[in-house]
This record gives structure tokens, sequence and C-alpha cells, in this order.
């Protein structure tokens, strides 16, 4: 009786792994609804946006949803499925792949090695955060991964464009500049201005600050300172350690 318990004790843990498992990829391989949130239009425009994207950078991004992980946590599923589809170049590890679990209510962009300083854990929760969790949040999947889809879509194809900054190292410039002109506007007069009419001891200046005394030559601060196309296509073997961001919604 103890070897009949234990026997199916291993036929239904070995059952559990093959219901759970990640399912295969479909023809189209760039997006996987089997969760079927996503409109044929949002698809198809997925499909041949991923399958371009790969002609010219070689990266590879898929799209995949499902209804539920079967108990297991989205990092875990997301890196199972990069692994098991092997997406990316075997080469480059250049893969990526953008989760949602309908159930579970969880989405994650799962980057491959090759994409990490491109794409790393802080950044990829920005584009969640940005672009998908609003409509993700009304229930709005087709629209949420949709953008969220082309937001990786464009950090990926501007990666070497020449003067294309990220957008928050350019957001962060909008608000340094204004606040370094006021600063320079200020020390200038400090440094020239005469409320003695011309007749003080340094020169015609009004008294300076310590800090400014002998001029600009000390230390100063820091200076501011970044597959085949159309669908029909399969991985490349590209390796996954992990890399990526995870949002509830």
């Amino acid at each position: 009786m103890k070897r009949f318990f234990a026997f199916f004790s291993i036929i239904c843990l070995l059952f559990s792994f093959v219901v759970f498992a990640v399912p295969d990829p479909t023809k189209e391989f760039y997006c996987n609804d089997f969760a079927d949130v996503i409109s044929p239009a949002t698809e198809n425009d997925i499909i041949q946006r991923a399958g371009q994207l790969e002609k010219q950078n070689g990266v590879q991004l898929v799209v995949s949803t499902v209804n539920d992980m079967g108990g297991k946590d989205i990092e875990s599923y997301a890196l199972e499925m990069a692994r098991a589809y092997g997406i990316g170049q075997k080469e480059e590890d250049n893969g990526v792949l953008i989760l949602l679990a309908k159930e579970e209510r969880q989405i994650r962009i799962e980057v491959g090695y090759g994409l990490e300083d491109l794409l790393p854990d802080s950044k990829t929760g920005r584009l969640i955060d940005r672009y998908a969790l609003s409509e993700l949040k009304k229930n709005d999947f087709d629209a949420g991964l949709h953008a969220l889809f082309l937001a990786v879509v464009d950090v990926v194809q501007n990666a070497n464009t020449p003067g294309v900054q990220d957008d928050e190292e350019s957001g962060l410039m909008e608000i340094i500049l204004p606040l370094l002109i006021v600063g320079v506007i200020v020390v200038l007069s400090v440094l020239f201005h005469n409320p003695r009419g011309g007749s003080g001891t340094h020169g015609g200046s009004g008294p300076m600050p310590p800090i400014f005394r002998g001029g600009f030559g000390g230390r100063g601060g820091g200076s501011l300172g970044g597959g085949s196309f159309g669908g029909g296509s399969s991985g490349g073997g590209g390796s996954f350690g992990g890399g990526g961001a995870s949002r509830g919604f």
C-alpha cells in the first residue's frame, strides 16, 4: 500500500508539471495570445513590427499572454518561457519577452543577457509603469500590451541613434538647465555687484563670499553628463538570467 501511495504521488507530481508547463509558441512566434486578450489588429501589428525589428536589429521581441500560471510566480514562469522559446540570437542573447498573466493580474518584461545594459531592471519597470499600468488596471489588456510593446521597440531602435536621448535623461536636463542658468546669473551678480559705488577694497567690486574667493580654479562640482520577417519565426537560442521587472495591476 505504501508503494502504491508513493507511486501515485509521483504520478500526480509529474502530471502537475505537464499540466502547468509553459505552452508551446504559436506559429507566429512573436505574439502568443493564449489568454485571448489581444485584438487581431494589435496582434498583426506586433507580428509585423517584431519581424521588422529582428530583421533590422537582430533583436527578438515576443509578447505572450496566459490565463494563469498554475501557481508559479511570474518571474519563474517568464524565465521558463523565455528559455523554452529560445528568444534571441544564441551569440547575442538579445531576446525580450513581455508576459501578461490574466488571472494573477501580473505583467513582466524578461530581458536576455545581451540587452540588460540597454534594458536594466529599473528601466523596464518604468516602461511598464508609464505605458501599460493605467490601461491594464482598466482591463484594457490590448491597449496596455500594445503601448508597452511599442515603447520597447522604440528603445531598441533608438539605442544606437546619434542625438537620441533617453526620455528621462532629457526630462532631467530640462529641469537642470534652467536652474544652472539661474545659478550662473546669481554668481555673476554676486561677483560684480558694487554696493560701495566702486570704492571697495576689492578693486571696485563688493565683498565676495568666502566660497568664491580665489576665483574658479579650486575644487568645483561634478560635470553634467547613456528570425524571419512577417511571422513564422522561431527562437534563436538566446539565454536569460532573470533580468527584467514585474508589476501587478
